[in-house]
């Protein structure tokens, strides 16, 4: 039976291995020379297509990299690619010379190359990886719309309304007062909100800095971050759309190590690594704790899992048709297009949400300072 042995990414793990004296020593290499945090995943999509497609073609992987490497332009990727075309000139396999790389290409990546080279079946799985790389950067993409437009909207608003409170109010109020006359009390409201926030403004930050560099230290410790994630989940409608991320996260993952030759538990085991919620993450270990005990996927995901009961269902159908993996893939198309549905709704709520409030903010500054010129005209 192939086996796999899984360790803290911070340590030595060693992958799958076929036969007792074939294995591959993942660990953070030295020679990543620092270049790891300027590779994006887009750059490793792009670099694991284009070496899928050249391995189809027939060639030979020694060739196939020099070619990426002389098509490439980004010297990080260039330097990456070079330290493994050296490791496989050298005699050793592509698993092996990616296995130095880790903390680029993670766990999964690597275990389902070594697999795939075992089975003589690389040019496939490369294909299988490209799939789920493409499928993860748009999921992420997703992910990004529907936070980013609120938030840079919101930030954009509080910034805006801050400049004003503090730097162009008080010139103008200034001139009010100076007149002598009795002020519209949306006015002098103004002037006491522009005069506190004056006064507050450095307390404030202050307070959420600390609040930010205690919320850090808060959650670095594994039960506190346990608690948060498991609150996160139970939220109305922000905690739906995070189950749906990670259970798709978790489909793909599990479709593409099921082709690549993985067993199921050790695709478990390593799509665990992937999920970024500690709660659901949990939930996967326990999972993986069921399947040990001799039960099968289904009744190990109905009993320990917290995801929904469509995913159930699919399990049991392909467990029991032999297709697992395909029943994965059509979940995660499902669950794509409710996360894209999903985005849409937030986005659609949140949006004249803010935009009322930065027209009533909008409105009360607008009024507070003409109503004072319309007095003043009319004395004149």
């Amino acid at each position: 039976m192939l086996e796999l042995k899984i360790q803290d990414k911070t340590n030595i793990s060693t992958p799958r291995s076929v036969g007792p004296a074939t294995k591959v020593q993942l660990r953070k290499s030295n020679s990543s020379r620092g270049f790891n945090s300027h590779i994006s995943a887009n750059d490793i999509y792009m670099f694991t297509r284009q070496l899928a497609n050249l391995l189809k073609a027939g060639m030979e992987i020694p060739v196939a990299l020099e070619i990426l490497i002389g098509q490439t332009d980004k010297m990080n990727l260039k330097l990456l690619l070079s330290e493994i075309y050296e490791q496989v000139n050298a005699g050793k396999s592509l698993a092996e010379a990616m296995g130095k790389h880790i903390d680029i290409f993670g766990d999964m990546y690597i275990n389902i190359i070594f697999s795939a080279q075992s089975g003589g079946e690389l040019d496939t799985a490369m294909l299988y990886m490209a799939d789920l790389l493409e499928k993860r950067n748009k999921l992420k993409s997703q992910v990004l719309r529907a936070m980013a437009y609120p938030t840079v909207l919101l930030i954009i608003s509080v910034l805006v309304i801050t400049f004003l409170l503090t730097v162009v109010i008080p010139n103008i109020t200034a001139m009010f007062i100076e007149t002598g006359t009795e002020l519209p009390l949306i006015t002098s409201s103004l002037i006491y909100l522009s005069r506190g926030m004056q006064h507050i403004l450095p307390y404030l930050l202050a307070i959420g800095i600390l609040t930010y560099l205690y919320c850090q230290y808060y959650l670095r410790k594994p039960h506190n971050r346990l608690k948060w994630d498991k609150k996160k989940i139970n939220l109305p409608v922000y905690g739906h759309f995070i189950l749906e991320v990670e259970t798709s996260r978790l489909c793909l993952s599990l479709c593409a190590m099921l082709k690549g030759g993985l067993n199921i538990v050790d695709s478990i085991t390593l799509a665990t690594g992937i999920i970024q919620n500690c709660y659901i993450r949990n939930s996967l270990e326990r999972i993986t704790e069921g399947l040990n005990k001799g039960m099968s996927v289904e009744e190990s995901f109905r009993k320990y899992g917290i995801f929904p009961p469509m995913i159930h269902h699919a399990i049991a159908i392909g467990e029991s048709t032999g297709q697992l993996e395909k029943q994965l893939a059509t979940m995660a198309e499902i669950l794509d297009e409710e996360i894209n549905r999903t985005t849409q709704t937030i986005t659609s709520m949140l949006e004249p949400v803010m935009m009322l409030f930065m027209g009533l903010v909008t409105g009360y500054i607008v009024a507070a300072l003409l109503l004072p010129i319309f007095e003043i005209n009319n004395i004149l």
